[in-house]
């Protein structure tokens, strides 16, 4: 890892350790510093607090199940007790070893709140506030394609993309939605954009929630690679469920039952 890299784990870090006051003048000392144009630094330093947040995610995870609890998995999480250290050396791969970079007892609730707060500093034009971990991302991609929802050729750090941030993948592409809904007289089949609604209901466990149909449009494409387009109309009677909606349910559950 260079010398940019690592002050970039280095300005990560004293973000978490800040307090509120002087986070957002830290962050542009840091940029300046490190000297990377500020769309870049925006993405490295989220893509930074993500692995943090899977990492201390795992930890609470493996500590939970350890024994037997008297409280629910989600009331564990959210209890800002639960504390754990952070080596950036096991979490980022290339990080000399000799450079030590820990975040000391730190919260799954803090990390989660700071990633919000950094959201409002820098705004940015992805699906953030879907909590998962890139290892559920990726079997949600793998589920995805093999439901026919998403392009067989659906690359993993693509997808995964669309809900972390961070630097974009190389050869990056909007993901391509295929599920096509059942032909409706002489009307032939055409693309299911409910179902990918009803997606993000299950995926962030709300039944009001509604994608901004812009950021859906800058994601996922059509199967020709062209944006998917989203109108007025396909967002009237959200209350109601697609005929995909049990199906993306059970995908959903076993993606959150194996945490």
């Amino acid at each position: 890892m260079d010398t940019v890299q690592v002050s970039a784990v280095k300005a990560a870090i004293q973000f978490c350790e800040d307090g509120n006051t002087i986070r957002k003048l830290n962050l542009r000392r840091a940029q300046k510093e490190i000297g990377i144009a500020e769309p870049d630094f925006q993405d490295t330093i989220r893509q930074i607090l993500c692995l943090i947040r899977d990492c201390l995610k795992h930890k609470l995870t493996n500590d939970y199940y350890s024994e037997l609890r008297i409280v629910s998995f989600d009331a564990w999480s959210k209890n800002p007790d639960n504390r754990y250290d952070v080596c950036m050396q096991n979490i980022i791969n290339g990080l000399d070893d000799v450079c030590e970079l820990w975040l000391n007892g730190y919260s799954y609730p803090r990390i989660c709140a700071d990633i919000d707060y950094f959201d409002e500093l820098y705004p940015s034009t992805y699906f953030q506030d879907i909590d998962l971990t890139s290892e559920q991302l990726d079997r949600l991609c793998q589920a995805l394609i093999e439901k026919k929802y998403i392009a067989s050729s659906t690359r993993s750090e693509d997808f995964r993309w669309l809900f972390q941030g961070g630097v974009k993948p190389e050869g990056w592409e909007r993901v391509r939605w295929i599920k096509k809904s059942a032909p409706k007289g002489d009307d032939p089949y055409q693309l299911n954009k409910k179902a990918l609604l009803d997606l993000f209901k299950l995926l962030k466990n709300d039944d009001k929630y509604t994608p901004n149909k812009n950021l859906l449009r800058s994601l996922f494409a059509k199967e020709d690679g062209s944006p998917l387009v989203f109108s007025a109309g396909n967002y009237q009677n959200l209350s109601t469920r697609g005929c995909c909606y049990n199906e993306l349910e059970e995908i959903v559950k076993n993606l959150k039952s194996s945490m």
